[in-house]
């Protein structure tokens, strides 16, 4: 599991570039009884360490195994997917129910773009600041799918 003691996870956070070498600035950002670490056998900086590492760049589990041995985390890839299918989906939705709240009014953009070398239908909703709110790509022009877009983002 670890190299030695918990000494080599204090460690571990200071070289930690996410969390500015504190396990609780990492930690501290969810509503941990949101997200349920029982019966796992690492601390939970560790864990949301690794997640978000995956998550957020483009590694596989065998890299990240090594990067994480690096820092002292002995871990094997397997244990890291599951990890990832555990974990992510938690932390998405925390991450959603904290969004930033939008201006009550929003409307509708379709146009026609190129998308890797394809023309499809872009549905998209805008804030009135112009922020993006969600969108849609779909192959043809579809009424019944753009009304459900629609409805999945009214209140």
């Amino acid at each position: 599991m670890f190299e030695g003691s918990v000494a080599n996870f204090s460690s571990f956070r200071a070289r930690c570039n996410y969390c500015n070498g504190s396990a609780s600035a990492l930690t501290g950002r969810f509503n941990e009884t949101m997200i349920d670490f029982k019966g796992v056998h690492y601390p939970k900086a560790v864990i949301l360490h690794a997640v978000f590492f995956y998550v957020r760049y483009a590694v596989s589990y065998r890299d990240l195994e090594e990067i994480l041995a690096e820092r002292g985390v002995v871990v094997d890839h397997a244990t890291l997917n599951r990890w990832v299918v555990k974990f992510s989906p938690l932390i998405s939705a925390n991450a959603q129910a904290r969004k930033r709240t939008t201006a009550n009014s929003w409307r509708m953009d379709e146009t026609y773009i190129k998308v890797r070398g394809k023309w499809t239908y872009l549905y998209r909703a805008v804030d009135r600041d112009g922020q993006t709110l969600d969108f849609l790509l779909s192959e043809r022009r579809d009424l019944a799918a753009a009304r459900r877009f629609s409805k999945r983002l009214s209140p």
